[in-house]
């Protein structure tokens, strides 16, 4: 082993050392993320300094490449602390912006010059290249300058001592390109760069402990998970990189069979963690155990809980949603719903993705219930089999006990009362949870059953909506037979003294023909659930009211019709129009004496019907109008009336896109 191979392992030993290091030390920090990074990059130049000297084509590009992403990895975690640094201050950022900017265009001449093969060109592009690099190094020790001039806390005594080292670093790295810029290129010129890349990472093991990382801005679960999974495939291209330079140098057959192994285990790995989630959630459990404050990234957590209750929309897809939004929580997958009833037992409501046990009731006062709505505890049923005592007086009930993978209970509470509980089951990678997934469990408990409740206070709704449409029909419908009852009391009443009379005859079959029919409607109606039978035809308006005022002119004032223009066609039911038309021309009789008038006159106008129905009669007063005319079940008729007949007549004209407009004055007469 050569002294260049020695030192660059070295270098990359402690380098090693450091990432584990930062590793060890990180709590999702950003900028102890971007100071990892750098590190990373910095490992894998050396590694590959220190494994693949002398080989000109494939060394130089893959050193090329390693240098110059060192370089920009470094300079993004100095630009990150100079703006966490200066603040408000935009002036101190946009001075050292060139910096940046030359980097960007240094490094863009490294990329190229190193990546162009030109045998030509082979002079002016390793000028070219050289420069880039002293242009890099320039740049990074501009911003370290700018750091050290920065307020506190980016310029404490532990940070001031790693500007330092990066100073010292980098500014080797700025004589040893200046040197091979003129030409010299001694072995121990390169040596020296592991020489202080091994300063370096000591220094910063040193003093990486006492360094005040920021807590103001945080890398990601996510961000951290990638991470890991890039630096496994970096880590992994670079050894098969290794291996196929010494099998290509000729180390001897075993030797390279032994890599070929070694590359096939690799790859097998690699495929594993990137097919098979198992194992990814594995590897993020590990991340997040070790490397985190916090279990859990809350913010992700919860809009991923949010997004998983609010799919599929509501109805019996919202109770398995709620299932699996609790169950993703610890990685788990299904588990089983249960309810409260109306009775206040609870009963199982819904099951996704388990196997669903044979007893669904569990009454109010039994020993899982009382504990949930008192402690509103989660219930580990592997803490709970080896310690029972710390669940109080606890009994579980067998179908839980022996539900083959059941392992939290959580209550799901409103308020202070206990709306029902899921059961999750085993997770595949989580065996133990802690005061987190207490705590975040409990807290998604309470949000799923404020869903749940919204869900059956939308059920309990309709339920009551249907029922209000349904008393509402029936209430028309009662209206109905009471002007039928009314037609036919007259009938029976008149019956003894127009007997004889063949016209009365006729004309009392006619109306009881007519009852009859009505009635029928009726009935076909409330077995319809409110549907009306007979549908929307095209009808002529004035042959309609002309029907109407036959049939009141049996009563005094007679009404008069007078239409302009002589056919009016809409679109409406006949029987449910004429009802209302003779209600309305009926209320302007009764509120007239017979020596009045009523009048109606029908008229078009911006192709719209109008009806204008007047009488001279006792009038009504403006207060009236507004708060009693059209208001349900009130009445100034007084047993004999119900007080809908006004308001079902303005609701099926408004169902026509219609309206009613009232204009009345007391003792004077109405117009509608």
């Amino acid at each position: 082993m050569t002294l260049h191979t020695l030192l660059f392992a070295t270098a990359t030993a402690l380098f090693v050392i450091l990432l584990a290091l930062q590793f060890r030390l990180w709590r999702g920090q950003l900028d102890l993320f971007l100071c990892m990074t750098a590190s990373l990059f910095t490992l894998l130049w050396l590694m590959v300094s220190a494994l693949l000297p002398g080989l000109s084509t494939l060394h130089a590009t893959v050193t090329q490449l390693f240098d110059i992403a060192k370089y920009g990895a470094w300079c993004l975690l100095l630009w990150h602390l100079l703006s966490g640094a200066v603040g408000s201050h935009r002036s101190a950022l946009q001075q050292n912006r060139y910096a940046l900017i030359g980097l960007s265009v240094a490094a863009l001449v490294a990329l190229i010059s190193g990546f162009s093969f030109s045998a030509a060109h082979t002079t002016l592009l390793t000028t070219l290249n050289t420069l880039s690099h002293i242009g890099m190094a320039s740049a990074t020790l501009l911003l370290i300058h700018a750091l050290l001039r920065a307020p506190q806390p980016a310029n404490s005594a532990p940070a001031r001592w790693l500007y330092r080292a990066l100073a010292l670093y980098f500014f080797y790295d700025l004589i040893f390109f200046s040197l091979a810029l003129l030409g010299q290129a001694w072995p121990l010129l390169v040596m020296l760069r592991a020489m202080f890349a091994i300063a370096l990472a000591t220094v910063m093991m040193t003093l990486l402990p006492r360094t005040l990382w920021s807590k103001k801005i945080h890398v990601s679960h996510e961000t951290a998970h990638r991470f890991t999974l890039l630096t496994l495939l970096i880590v992994y291209l670079a050894v098969i990189l290794i291996v196929a330079t010494m099998v290509e140098r000729d180390l001897g057959d075993g030797i390279g069979f032994s890599f070929t192994l070694l590359i096939a285990a690799l790859l097998l790995l690699l495929v594993t963690f990137c097919t098979s989630e198992w194992r990814r959630k594995q590897l993020r459990v590990f991340l997040n155990k070790h490397f985190f404050n916090y279990k859990y990234e809350y913010r992700e957590e919860w809009l991923r809980f949010i997004h998983t209750l609010s799919r599929g929309g509501a109805g019996a897809h919202l109770l398995e949603t709620v299932i699996e939004a609790l169950a993703q929580i610890v990685n788990s997958h299904g588990g089983l719903l249960w309810l409260r009833s109306d009775t206040g037992a609870y009963t199982l409501a819904a099951h996704y993705e388990t196997v669903a046990p044979a007893t669904t009731h569990a009454a109010a006062n039994s020993s899982l219930v009382k504990f949930l709505s008192e402690w509103q505890w989660i219930i580990n049923l592997d803490e709970y089999a080896a310690e029972p005592s710390l669940y109080q007086d606890l009994i579980l009930p067998d179908w839980l006990v022996n539900h083959p993978n059941a392992w939290l209970v959580v209550p799901l509470m409103q308020d202070v009362e206990l709306l029902g509980f899921v059961v999750i089951p085993q997770s595949v990678t989580m065996h133990d949870i802690n005061w987190e997934d207490h705590d975040l469990l409990k807290t998604a408990g309470r949000q799923a059953a404020t869903h749940l409740a919204q869900l059956m206070a939308v059920r309990a709704l309709i339920e009551a909506r249907e029922f209000q449409a349904f008393s509402k029909l029936a209430t028309f419908v009662i209206h109905d037979i009471k002007n039928l009852i009314a037609q036919l009391s007259l009938l029976v009443s008149n019956a003894e003294k127009h007997k004889n009379n063949p016209a009365f005859m006729d004309d009392a079959i006619k109306t009881v023909a007519n009852s009859v029919a009505k009635m029928n409607r009726l009935l076909a109606q409330l077995r319809e659930g409110g549907g009306v039978p007979n549908r929307a035809i095209k009808l002529n308006l004035n042959a309609v009211i002309h029907e109407v005022i036959q049939h009141r002119s049996h009563h005094s004032p007679q009404p008069t019709f007078t239409s302009h223009p002589t056919s009016l066609l809409i679109i409406a039911q006949h029987d449910r129009l004429a009802a209302v038309l003779e209600h309305l021309i009926q209320n302007s009789q009764e509120a007239t004496a017979p020596s009045g008038w009523v009048k109606v006159v029908t008229s078009c106008q911006a192709n719209e019907a109008i009806i204008e129905i007047s009488d001279n009669g006792c009038g009504m007063d403006e207060q009236f109008i507004r708060e009693r005319l059209f208001k349900p079940f009130d009445t100034t008729k007084g047993e004999v009336g119900m007080g809908i007949g006004a308001y079902e007549s303005r609701e099926y004209l408004r169902e026509l896109s219609g309206e009613i407009y009232v204009t009345s004055q007391p003792m004077e007469g109405t117009t509608l």
